[in-house]
């Protein structure tokens, strides 16, 4: 099997605004770099789209409304030329995410489940075609 490079792009705030948990289509958001940009680095790169969606575990959205939007964003990439080969999700509060520090800490040293640890099982992933 061959070897290619890749990128893995965070979701909200790189591709798109971060408007917090988005289950509006018409609430997503391109930066206006955004298509030039994936389009300069999917010359050299494979393109995979990597998000914490933690409000599907605090009950804000669901993972439907998670994976439509997700869908729409690659479906918009797709009509500028670029393909995104796999988003990764992943469904669980991150240390961040959390309410105090106390519980943060417990939760980031415990947990296998947000990126960037290795071994984030817990990410779903759909593919792009």
């Amino acid at each position: 099997m061959a070897k290619h490079p890749a990128i893995f792009l965070d979701r909200d705030g790189t591709i798109i605004e971060d408007n917090g948990h988005i289950n509006i289509l018409s609430n997503i958001e391109f930066y206006s770099y955004t298509f030039k940009a994936l389009q300069n680095l999917q010359e050299h790169f494979l393109l995979f789209i990597i998000t914490n969606q933690s409000g599907i575990s605090k009950g804000l959205i669901s993972e439907d409304e998670v994976k439509e939007v997700n869908r729409h964003i690659v479906e918009a990439l797709k009509t500028k030329g670029i393909t995104i080969f796999y988003v990764f999700y992943c469904r669980h509060r991150t240390a961040l995410a959390e309410d105090t520090v106390d519980e943060a800490v417990v939760h980031s040293r415990d947990s296998t489940h947000a990126y960037p640890r290795r071994g984030a099982h817990c990410c779903q992933a759909f593919g792009s075609g």
